[in-house]
Parts: structure tokens; sequence; C-alpha cells
């Protein structure tokens, strides 16, 4: 159960949760702040199935039944989701949201939840207009959950009327197990756990078409490698790159990582139970020059977005491990 996991990443935010819970003391309006990654969106919708559940199992929402899948769908009638991600939120939705929620309730229970993710990307109008909505709930039927990243930016008015749950920042370590039912492959897991810090960032990637590319890529650069280095950047030179495609530099951003992420694992001898990368892993003439291709490949990457020209850059990248081979 997503629960299981949440109390063991989350465990201030959830006990704060669950203990407001079992004395009903649940508050009218809530800011989940922490860093990217943190899970506040994801803990925003487990409360608001909490919220609505049919079927609890203790405090917590059953994450099973009718209710909650729908609320996990967004596809819940008295249940608002905005979302802030890369956008500002105006005051029309503000607007719109206030005039959804002073109507009778849609769904049987008479429950209604709203959730604002990233509320500091919202406007100084949409802030305001929301201000006394928050003041003033219509009903005690009515939850509000505001998520932030950067709590520090948004008025201390709206800080005043939310009860602030701290988030807990998410090492690798405690993103990885996250994405199990969403990430069937066990390499892909591991990799996209270290190049993003959320779950919905990496559920993203893994399915995304340049890390597809770049890993591939990388799996047949590495096998060449363990047998001859050279050959491998000859090949890499001639056949691993597509240069006139239009991802090219995320393609080779994330090459370059996952390169850096290999070549960690090298220096550690860190297996994960998988035939190509354990088998290169364990590889001598890789290992001894690990250290030195960690730092270039995590130079190259840092080069990228400076760097129009991807063919000179993977170049001069290939020509620093011919060196130190």
């Amino acid at each position: 159960m997503f629960y299981n996991e949440l109390k063991r990443v989350q465990p201030v935010a959830i006990q704060i949760l669950e203990n407001s819970l079992k004395k009903q003391q649940l508050s009218h309006a809530y800011l989940f702040s922490g860093e990217k990654g943190s899970l506040t969106k994801e803990v925003a919708i487990f409360l608001a199935q909490t919220m609505l559940c049919e079927e609890k199992t203790g405090v917590f929402a059953c994450e099973t039944c009718n209710n909650c899948r729908r609320v996990q769908e967004n596809n819940y009638a008295d249940l608002i989701v905005i979302d802030g991600t890369n956008r500002n939120i105006k005051k029309e939705e503000m607007i719109d949201l206030q005039s959804r929620f002073l109507q009778t309730s849609l769904e049987k229970s008479g429950k209604k939840v709203y959730i604002i993710h990233q509320i500091e990307n919202a406007t100084t109008e949409a802030l305001n207009s929301l201000l006394k909505f928050l003041e003033e709930p219509s009903s005690s039927d009515m939850l509000a959950i505001l998520t932030s990243e950067n709590p520090d930016q948004l008025l201390p008015t709206i800080l005043s009327r939310t009860q602030v749950i701290p988030f807990l920042s998410q090492s690798v370590s405690q993103l990885e197990p996250l994405l199990t039912d969403m990430i069937e492959d066990k390499l892909d897991r591991y990799l996209v756990s270290h190049i993003v810090s959320d779950v919905t960032s990496a559920k993203d990637l893994s399915v995304n078409e340049s890390f597809e590319k770049a890993r591939d890529t990388f799996k047949e650069f590495i096998s060449i490698a363990s047998s001859e280095l050279l050959e491998a950047n000859i090949y890499l030179h001639k056949e691993g790159f597509n240069y006139k495609s239009k991802d090219i530099k995320q393609v080779v951003e994330l090459f370059c990582q996952i390169a850096y992420i290999f070549f960690k694992d090298s220096a550690y001898q860190y297996k994960h139970g998988v035939d190509w990368w354990d088998k290169a892993i364990e590889n001598q003439k890789l290992h001894k020059i690990s250290l030195n291709a960690m730092t270039i490949f995590n130079e190259g990457k840092d080069k990228i977005q400076t760097n129009a020209n991807m063919n000179l850059l993977v170049d001069q990248m290939l020509f620093a491990l011919d060196k130190i081979d």
C-alpha cells in the first residue's frame, strides 16, 4: 500500500495527519511544504482519498474502493485539482473554483476537496481571490490542500490561514522503492531514480524516447568497451548518436548521466542483478579507469547546455577516454 511507503519516507507528515484524523480534528486547510520529489502532491491525493473513502482501513484511505480509484484518476466530481507546475495559476481559476464549491455537492458523500499544487505559482490576484475562501470555508465538509516548494514566496496571510506541514527531502534510496509498481524494468528504476528526484519525473523519464535511446546506446557502447575501448569509441563516433536529431542534446546528456552512474558502480563494484550491466561492472579494465571516466562524463554533462556542437563535445570526451586507457 502507498500508505506504508509514505510512512517510511514522510514519517513526520503522516504522523501529524494521523493524529488529527484519530482526534477528528482535521484542519479545513493545509499547506504541504517540501522540495521537489518530497511527494507533497501524492500525499495531497492520498488525503483526498482519505476524506472521500468508502472503506477506510484505520483512519486512512483503503486506496482500492471506487471513490479512492476515482480520486486517483481525478474523476471525482467534488474534487478539483489545480496544478501550477511550470505555469501561472490565474485569478479566473480561483473564481471558478469558488463558484463550483458554492454549488450543491454532486457526490452522495457531500464532501468536497480541492488541491492546488505549487501554489507559489499563483498570481497575486489569484492568491488574493483565494484568501477569503480559505478564511471562510462554505462548509465543514470542505478540505483545502495547497502544496509549495517555496513557501517563502507566499503571502503571510496564506500561511496564517493554513496548517503548514513540512515534508522531508527525498533521497535516492527512498525514491527507488516507490517506483516498483510504476517501472517494471529493474535497471530503468535504478537509473531514473539517480537522474531525477521525484516520482512523477521518474515515471515520465522511464518512457521517454530520449532516455531509451541513451540507455540502448550506452548498453552497446559498454559491451564493446568491455573488450576494446577504442572500438567502443569508434562505435559511438560513427553509429551511437544521430547528431541531426532534434533531441540530440537530451540523448547525449542522458548518456553522460548513465555513463557516470555506471562508472561509479564500477568503482565500488556495485551490481544489480542485470546481466549486461553486472558483466561490465566485473570488467577489470573498466574498473581501472572508472574514477577518471566518472570525471569525464560528469564534466561532459555540465558542458552540454552551453555547447551547441554535440559532435565536437562527444569527440572531446572520447579523446579524454583514450588518454586514460
